[in-house]
Parts: C-alpha cells; structure tokens; sequence
C-alpha cells in the first residue's frame, strides 16, 4: 500500500510537468494568440503567437509593464489616452467579469476578439481570435448605408437636403421647441419667376439658377440651420432658436448676397420672394401651411420681398 502511493507520487511528479509542456506545446502549435496572467497580474503564461502579435518583449513581466510598453512603442492595441487614462481604464475592468468578451483593434489595423475569462480566484487568461475581415465588412456596411441614407436625404441638382429629409428634420425640432421652449422658425422661399428664367434661358440656364441660389444661400446660414430644397424652384430654411424677428434678417442676408453676388457668365438675374412663420405650438402640416400662406402674401405684395405668418 505504501508502496503505491510512493509510485502515484512519482508518476504525479513526472505527469505534472509533462502536461504543462504539452499545453504549451499545444497552444503553441495551434498558433493562438494566448496569455495568462496571474493574481498579482504577472505574465505567467505567454504563446508565441500573442509575443509575435502584440510586440511583447522578453523583459517585460507584468500587465502594467505591458501597457507602459505599448504606450511608448506605439504597438500592440490602439490607444487614444494618456498612459495612466489607459492603465485605469483596463484596470477597471480586469477581473470584474468572470467571463468577457470585447474588441481589440490594433495600431497595425487588425481587429480581434478578446475571450478574457478569470480563473482559480484571479488567474486571467485572454484568448484572442482575429475578426479583421470581419470589421471590413461590417465598415464596408456601415459606409454603403451612410451613402444611401445620403442619397435619399440629398437633392441631386443642388447637393442639399430634399424635401424628405427636410420634413423629417423639422419634425424632430418641433419636438425639441416643444420641449425646451426655445423659439423656431421656418422660411418656405420661391424663386421669382422662374419659369420665365427656363423659357429664355433653357432648362439649363435654370438648373444654374438653382444651384446658385443653393450655394449662395448656405453660405448664409448659421451652423444650427438646416436648409432644403423643397422642390421645383421652392425651397425649405428651418431656423431651430431663431424668432421671427431673427429669421427676417437670415432671409433679408440672402436676398442681400443674391444681389452682390450675381451668376458668373450668364446674363441673369433674379429675386425670391419668401414666407417665414414662428412655432406657436401647432402641427408640422399647419406650420408649413402658415409659412405657404405668407409666401403667397409676399407674391401678392409684389414679389421680392418676406412676409411673416
């Protein structure tokens, strides 16, 4: 019996070290980057993969040491603090979960994906799996959306918003007037004329007017409006702050600029007469309505000219 248990000693002592070599070997082999940690955050455990990939010298010991390395280097994950904003930030997390995962992007532009898990009480292992064709895809994604959100939304003559976005824009300001009170004010504008400008002028003569218009206008605005055209030769300024005082001197600056700044080449000239209403609580349609009705005002009165509802 004595004898037993001195041979179970021995093949333990043997067996022992036998498997911590083949898990290295074996992880090693799989060529998986992996490290692991031990309670006082030593690097107790480091593959050969993960050494190769994130720049890991053999002088360095300890996570801390690891992160200073980085820092400095300008290796291993990308970091867009200061160190010690960084050393806290990781630290905050570290053993928090028993299990996490997250994302690694790395300053030579791979991604991977970080299988951190906590082990024995505060042993830390990190497995990482690339995912950088993944990413790709997912940023080649996001682009092509943001394209075709900005087809929709965007008038294609001019290059501002459409009558789409710009209803949709003004919406969402109605309920931020509705919730913070503020003033709003909104200018529908038509071009004076202007199927007289295509008659004498062509079509293209008249697309030339509304790109003009378009870019003469918006240089105008303050960096809160948002201006559209509304469609045809009409257009859409939405003022989010502005009263109606203040709306009458961003439109009377527009007229203003038109009559400076005349189209480069082309012997024509032109006017906009516009009308411009004040949120008072009402719905999206009766707000419109009300600025369409001093639109047709300002017509009436002789065009080339704003007037208020």
């Amino acid at each position: 019996m004595q004898e037993n248990s001195k041979r179970r000693a021995a093949d333990t002592h043997i067996v022992l070290p036998l498997a911590d070599q083949l898990l290295e070997a074996g992880l090693n082999a799989s060529g998986m980057p992996a490290v692991l940690f031990s309670p006082e955050d030593e690097i107790a455990y480091i593959s050969d993969a993960y050494r190769d990939l994130l720049d890991v010298p053999a002088h360095v010991e300890t996570y801390s040491e690891l992160v200073h390395h980085w820092h400095a280097s300008g290796s291993g994950p990308q970091m867009h603090r200061d160190l010690q904003a960084e050393l806290q930030s990781a630290m905050a997390e570290r053993r928090k979960l028993r299990h996490r995962v997250y994302e690694l992007n790395l300053t030579n532009g791979r991604w991977f994906l970080v299988n951190e898990t906590v082990v024995g009480g505060a042993w830390v292992w990190n497995f990482l799996t690339e995912i950088t064709a993944f990413k790709t895809n997912e940023q080649k994604l996001t682009i092509s959306r943001d394209l075709a959100q900005q087809d929709a939304e965007t008038d294609v003559l001019t290059g501002i918003y459409n009558r789409r976005a710009a209803l949709k824009m003004l919406d969402a300001e109605i309920r931020k007037a509705q919730t913070s009170k503020r003033p709003l004010s909104v200018a529908i504008i038509d071009l004076d004329h202007f199927k007289a400008i295509n008659d004498t002028q062509g079509h293209d003569g008249g697309d030339e007017v509304l790109g003009h218009f378009a870019v003469t206008a918006s240089w105008q605005l303050r960096r809160s409006d948002m201006f559209a055209r509304f469609g045809g030769e009409e257009f859409i300024l939405i003022m989010p702050g502005a009263g109606e005082a203040e709306a009458l001197s961003i439109v009377d600056r527009i007229r203003s600029e038109i009559v400076a700044k005349p189209i480069s080449g082309l012997s024509i000239k032109y006017t906009f007469s516009s009308g411009i209403a004040s949120y008072d609580g009402d719905s999206l349609k009766g707000f419109i309505r009300r600025a369409d009705a001093a639109l047709y005002q300002a017509k009436r009165d002789g065009r080339n000219c704003s007037r208020c509802g």
